[in-house]
């Protein structure tokens, strides 16, 4: 697995820890601040994989598997 791969898949983790931070938290100031974190964190993993695998970086994104 390469250094980039490697990031993608670090991005989708904290896409995923941000969005249960999210829906956990009692606080409502929380609550938005993770939803605007969640939100961007998406949005930039998608362009950064997208333009990798445009500029042939890398070939596709891969889910880690459940053991």
């Amino acid at each position: 697995m390469t250094q980039l791969q490697i990031l993608i898949r670090k991005l989708y983790a904290l896409s995923v820890i941000a969005h249960v931070e999210h829906v956990n938290t009692k606080s409502f100031a929380a609550h938005e601040a993770l939803g605007e974190f969640y939100s961007s964190v998406n949005s930039f993993k998608d362009r950064l994989a997208e333009y990798l695998i445009g500029q042939g970086r890398i070939s596709k994104v891969e889910a880690a598997t459940l053991s």
